[in-house]
Formats: C-alpha cells, structure tokens, sequence
C-alpha cells in the first residue's frame, strides 16, 4: 500500500487533529533513525501536553498506524500495516474512542479506571 491510500483509509480518517500531529512526529522520527525510532517524551511536547499526546499515542497504535511500546520517559516506535484490518469507518471510530477514553480514565484515576491494565497511557 502506498501513502494516498492510508490517508484515504478508514483509521486515517477518524484520527483527530491532535493525533495527525503526533503520528507526524512519530512517521518523521521512524523515517530519520531508520524503521525504528526512540521518541523522548518531550519531544512529544512539541505537538502538545502529555494531555494530548497520550491520548494520540493510544489512538494511533489501537489504529493499527505505528506499533508503540512505552518505556520511563521514552517510547518505541515501529511503522505498522495494521491499518489495512479496518474494514469500516465504524470500526475505526470504536477503537478510536475506546484507546482515547481508556487513556483519560487511567490519567485521572476515575473508577472506570480501576482493575484496568494501563496499556499505553501510565
């Protein structure tokens, strides 16, 4: 698959400005360390708080658009085709919502948090 076609995909389409932003910041960092990239968190400041850039970051790996595994104050990043398995906009919408809304409730602790595994938020 090309560019033109995971931009028109349905992953690509529902991800919200904020996480266009930073799965740019992520594509840009693959591309420059070589098919696998170690991003800092404070580069990840440059898109926006750590408020906007998680939420992006589990938006964007529930996607399938790039692999992503946290560690203390860095994360790995792979590219990934996983993108290609979304066979609707639904489909996508619900993985979106859900990464993101997972996200929040283990950032500020609410019960729908508790008993969770914080995947890529913590």
């Amino acid at each position: 698959m090309t560019e033109p076609e995971r931009i028109q995909s349905h992953a690509y389409s529902v991800l919200r400005a904020s996480a266009r932003r930073v799965l740019r910041l992520v594509e840009s960092e693959i591309t420059r360390q070589g098919g696998c990239a170690t991003i800092h968190t404070d580069q990840f400041e440059h898109c926006g708080s750590r408020r906007v850039y998680r939420p992006a970051l589990a938006e964007i790996h529930a996607l399938g658009l790039a692999e992503l595994e946290r560690y203390p104050k860095r994360y790995v990043c792979r590219p990934s085709r996983r993108w290609l398995t979304i066979s609707s906009r639904q489909d996508a919408l619900i993985a979106s919502t859900l990464a993101r809304a997972h996200c929040y409730d283990v950032e500020t602790r609410t019960p729908a948090a508790v008993g969770r595994d914080p995947v890529h938020c913590n």
